[in-house]
């Protein structure tokens, strides 16, 4: 807990040496009572929630240790890191752009609704397509380097898939229910979210291992982002859920069936048969998208590239 505590620090303390030694001006201290309850009321759920969201970060590598070994936590920590890499490839390119456009777009129900869609369906896709692509790849990029003693973090891996793909989606949706006036919303699923890990991890990780905290990782942000979509999103957009998950989990679908197909060619495991397996993963699901739904996914990724020109121009 407290190595916990000290990165945070660490980190703050490093944030303010930054800033004052590319000669940021130190504000100077005064107090606006009024000021200070609004942010406190609007910025409070959202430390919170933040405060959670670390909790969730670490507290499964905590239950793996100690329930499972060193070796198996180690297995698991380099899985981890590996689903986290949708959330940063995706999320942070999108949410340059999305949280201000939710910002400006608010009082607007049906602009809104239809850049939700845009941002939350491109989000899915890219999360879904990164995803794809390295449990496909993973397999025969552990066997071409040699580095067979990590082959157990392969199916952690897998299990850890729904959270790679729902993470950047919970994200999205975050930053929209922030940006119309509900962080507590936010913060309090969040905290949620952490209290139910609390008890479903020591719990699953017991009976069936780390395969068991991946799959409670997923589970608290599967519900989560099912309440966000169900109860409190309708109230501000438009949902076209089969819009946003429909195609693309079917395209999914196919692409595993390609890659299952061609890991069938008797290619040798390692670097061609890993390459092989990809391209046919990654070529059926985007052919899949473009017969299903080209035209709309085009125009999404055109109009979500001319948002980030107009933000790149503005700022």
């Amino acid at each position: 807990v407290w190595a916990l505590v000290g990165n945070r620090v660490a980190e703050a303390a490093g944030r303010l040496v930054g800033l004052l030694a590319f000669g940021a001006k130190m504000p100077i201290p005064r107090l606006h009572l009024a000021d200070a309850r609004w942010l406190l009321g609007f910025g409070l759920p959202l430390w919170l929630g933040s405060l959670a969201t670390t909790w969730v970060l670490r507290y499964d590598d905590l239950v793996v240790g100690q329930l499972r070994g060193q070796a198996t936590l180690g297995h698991y920590d380099r899985a981890y890191r590996l689903a986290l890499l949708p959330l940063g490839l995706v999320t942070a390119v999108l949410t340059k752009v999305s949280f201000p456009l939710y910002a400006r777009l608010r009082d607007d129900r049906r602009r809104l609704s239809e850049a939700f869609r845009m941002v939350a369906s491109i989000t899915f896709r890219g999360a879904l397509l990164i995803a794809l692509a390295m449990a496909v790849l993973l397999p025969d990029f552990l066997v071409a380097m040699g580095w067979r003693r990590w082959r157990p973090m392969v199916a952690m891996f897998r299990w850890l898939l729904p959270y790679a793909v729902l993470r950047p989606l919970m994200d999205d949706a975050g930053g929209l229910l922030t940006a119309v006036g509900r962080p507590r919303v936010t913060g309090h699923t969040l905290v949620a979210e952490a209290l139910a890990l609390l008890v479903l991890c020591p719990v699953l990780t017991w009976r069936w291992g780390a395969r068991g905290a991946a799959a409670s990782v997923g589970l608290v942000v599967l519900a989560g982002l099912g309440t966000w979509f169900a109860r409190y999103l309708p109230r501000h957009v438009a949902v076209p859920a089969w819009r946003i998950f429909g195609w693309p989990l079917v395209a999914t679908c196919v692409g595993v069936g390609a890659a299952t197909a061609a890991g069938h060619l008797g290619l040798r495991p390692g670097w061609q048969a890993g390459a092989a397996r990809v391209a046919a993963a990654l070529l059926a699901f985007a052919a899949t998208l473009l017969i299903t739904e080209g035209r709309s996914t085009l125009g999404d990724l055109r109009s979500l590239l001319h948002h980030l020109r107009a933000r790149d121009r503005d700022g």
